[in-house]
C-alpha cells in the first residue's frame, strides 16, 4: 500500500525553483534545457524590455510610482513584476483606486534584472517592501523564510473576511501547501479563474499553418475541426514545398517546442521527466525508452527531407518564426496558442497584408497521433504565476488595507478594472452581465495596468478570455477555445505537484542536457537507440539517486 508521508513545514534542505506556469498562460512550449523543472515563461504582455540596469543587490528600492500622497490615507509600498525604476505609474485609474479606498501606495522598483537577488537581499536584510512580488518562489526558500520569521503571515480567518483571495488562492491549486501551522505566507497570482473556467487548466501549445496554402495544394479541409494528425501536417509540408509557395516550406520553432510537438503526436510525455505512477515515481526517459527513440528517428526523417527549419537548433528561439508567419513566409509554427498570442498573430500579419483576413488565411489546430485525437496528449499545468508575499513588520491597520485592495483586486471587478481601466469610464457591464469596453486602454494610457494586476489581482492573461479588451479579436477567443476543447478529448497529463514541491541537495544538483542530446540526434547521423543509451547510463548517477530519494520520501 502507498504510504505517503506529510510535508514538514520545511522540507528536505535546498531549493528549487517552482514553474508558476509554463507561462503566465500555461504554456510549457519552448521549455529548453538540462532540468526536469519546466522553464518559467511569461505571457507576451509581461515581456516588457527593461528600461535600464536594475539596481544594485541589497541597495534601497527606487520609488518608480513619484512622490508620496499626503492627508490620512494608509501608506504601504508594493512591488509588482516589472516595476521600472522612474517610471510614473501614478495615472488616473491608479489615484482612482487609491482614493476608492484610502491608500497611499507606493511603488518600488522592481525590474526583471536581478529580481530573484534583490528580493532575497531585501527578505534577508529585513527592507521588504510591505507587499512584495516573489518571481522566482521556490517552496524551499518559503519554509526556510517562515522559519527564520522573515515573512508576514496573512491575518487570522482571512479566507472569510478576504473570500475573493481566498478563492484565488484556491484556484492555483497549492492552497494546502502554503500553510504552515495553520497560517498562509503567500499569495499566488492565478491565471484562469474569474473569466474562464479551466479545470485542469492545460497548455496553450498550438499548431499555426496557412489555411489557404492548404486549400491550393488540395488539402481544404485540413485543420477544420482543429486537430491535425501528424500524418497530414507532413503531407502539407511536403505539398507547400513541391508546389513552390515559399521557400520557408517547413515547420519553424524552437528547439523545446519542436521537441514538445512531436512529444504530443507520439504519445511521448514531453516535459515530465520524474513522473508519479501507482507503483511510484518512475524516469521517463528510461521506463518510456522506446518512445523517446521512435520521436526522434521521425524527426530525423522530418529533418532530413528538409521538412524542419534547419536552422532551429542554432536559432534556438521562436521570434523569427514568429516575424515569418506574420510576413506570410512560413508554413507552419508550433506555439503558444492562447487567445492574446493568437490575436497579436493576427494582428501582425494583417498588419503586413491590410486588403487580406489573416482568420481566413491563418488557422490553428493541435496535433494528435495518426490514431486521433483520442490518442493525444496534453500537459497539465500550474495554475499560478507569481506570488505575492509580505513584510512580517508590517503593522495590522495597513496589513488590512492592503487585503482589503486585494480582496477587490481579485473580483471579477476588480480584476478587470485593474487591467482594462476604471468602471462607467473605461468599461461597462452589458444587459447580460458580460464587460464591455468603453475605451481601448493599455499601458501607453494608463501604465499601472502593467504592474497593479500582477501586484493585487490574477496574471493578464485570463482577462483577454473575458472580451472586454477592446483589442482583441472574438475570433481569436473562439480559436484558441475550440483548440483546447479538442486538446480535452485527449489524454492530459497531470502536473507533478509532489515532485514540483519536493526539494533536496540531489534534486537541486540534478542535470542531465537531455534536450540537447535530443537535438544533437535529430540532426547528426549517430546511431539514435545505442547513443540514447549509452547517455542515460552515464548521467545514471544523477538521476537515479533522485529517482531514489523520491519513492523513498513519498512513502513507495
Amino acid at each position: 500500500m502507498r504510504k505517503v508521508k506529510k510535508f514538514a513545514a520545511l522540507l528536505l534542505c535546498g531549493a528549487l525553483t517552482l514553474s508558476a506556469l509554463a507561462g503566465c498562460g500555461g504554456d510549457d512550449g519552448g521549455s529548453q534545457g538540462s532540468s526536469s523543472a519546466p522553464e518559467e515563461s511569461k505571457s507576451e504582455e509581461s515581456k516588457a524590455e527593461d528600461a535600464g540596469d536594475a539596481e544594485d543587490a541589497g541597495g534601497e528600492a527606487e520609488d518608480a510610482g513619484g512622490e508620496a500622497a499626503s492627508g490620512d490615507a494608509v501608506h504601504f509600498t508594493f512591488t509588482a513584476y516589472n516595476c521600472i525604476a522612474g517610471k510614473d505609474y501614478k495615472d488616473p485609474l491608479f489615484l482612482w483606486i487609491n482614493e476608492k479606498f484610502g491608500v497611499d501606495m507606493e511603488v518600488m522598483a522592481n525590474e526583471p534584472s536581478g529580481a530573484d537577488e534583490r528580493f532575497r537581499t531585501q527578505v534577508m536584510g529585513g527592507s521588504l517592501p510591505d507587499c512584495a512580488n516573489w518571481e522566482g518562489f521556490t517552496f524551499a526558500e518559503y519554509y526556510s523564510y517562515i522559519d527564520q520569521g522573515l515573512l508576514g503571515a496573512l491575518p487570522d480567518g482571512w479566507e472569510e473576511k478576504y473570500p475573493n483571495i481566498a478563492k484565488m488562492v484556491e484556484a492555483s491549486g497549492y492552497a494546502e501547501y502554503l500553510k504552515v501551522d495553520g497560517k498562509t505566507y503567500g499569495v499566488p497570482h492565478v491565471v484562469f479563474n474569474n473569466f474562464l473556467e479551466m479545470d485542469p487548466p492545460i497548455n496553450h501549445a498550438t499548431l499555426f499553418f496557412r489555411k489557404d496554402w492548404a486549400a491550393e495544394v488540395g488539402m481544404p479541409d485540413l485543420g477544420k475541426d482543429y486537430s491535425i494528425t501528424i500524418s497530414e501536417l507532413r503531407e502539407y509540408l511536403e505539398k507547400v514545398k513541391a508546389a513552390g509557395l515559399t521557400n520557408d516550406s517547413f515547420v519553424s520553432d524552437s528547439p523545446g517546442n519542436l521537441d514538445q510537438m512531436f512529444g504530443y503526436a507520439t504519445g511521448t510525455p514531453y516535459g515530465r521527466t520524474f513522473i508519479e505512477t501507482e507503483d511510484g515515481f518512475k524516469y521517463t526517459f528510461v521506463d518510456d525508452r522506446d518512445k523517446w527513440i521512435n520521436m526522434i528517428e521521425i524527426m530525423r526523417e522530418w529533418y532530413q527531407a528538409g521538412l524542419i527549419d534547419p536552422d532551429y537548433v542554432v536559432i534556438n528561439d521562436i521570434y523569427d518564426a514568429r516575424a515569418a508567419l506574420m510576413a506570410g513566409t512560413l508554413a507552419a509554427m508550433y506555439d503558444s496558442g492562447d487567445c492574446g498570442n493568437t490575436n497579436t498573430y493576427m494582428t501582425g500579419y494583417q498588419g503586413n497584408f491590410p486588403d487580406q483576413d489573416p482568420y481566413e488565411i491563418i488557422g490553428g489546430a493541435h496535433i494528435v497521433p495518426d490514431e486521433g485525437v483520442s490518442a493525444g496528449s496534453i500537459l497539465e499545468v500550474g495554475n499560478y504565476w507569481t506570488v505575492q508575499v509580505f513584510n512580517p513588520d508590517t503593522d495590522e491597520a495597513t496589513m488590512a488595507k492592503i487585503m482589503e485592495v486585494m480582496d477587490w483586486a481579485c473580483t471579477a471587478e476588480g480584476e478587470a478594472s485593474v487591467q482594462i481601466g476604471i468602471p462607467e469610464v473605461d468599461w461597462k457591464y452589458a444587459d447580460d452581465g458580460s464587460i464591455e469596453p468603453i475605451n481601448n486602454i493599455d499601458i501607453t494610457v494608463y501604465p499601472s495596468t502593467e504592474i497593479l494586476g500582477t501586484a493585487f489581482s490574477h496574471c493578464q492573461d485570463e482577462i483577454g478570455y473575458s472580451g472586454a479588451r477592446a483589442d482583441m479579436d472574438k475570433r481569436a477567443i473562439d480559436q484558441a477555445l475550440a483548440v483546447f476543447e479538442v486538446k480535452k478529448q485527449g489524454t492530459i497529463i497531470p502536473y507533478e505537484k509532489n515532485y514540483t514541491i519536493f526539494s533536496s541537495p540531489t534534486k537541486d544538483t540534478y542535470s542531465v542536457a537531455y534536450a540537447d542530446k535530443i537535438n544533437e540526434l535529430v540532426t547528426g547521423t549517430d546511431d539514435i537507440a545505442s547513443t540514447w543509451d549509452a547517455f542515460f547510463e552515464e548521467n545514471r548517477g544523477m538521476w537515479e539517486p533522485l529517482l531514489n530519494e523520491l519513492n523513498e520520501y513519498f512513502g513507495y
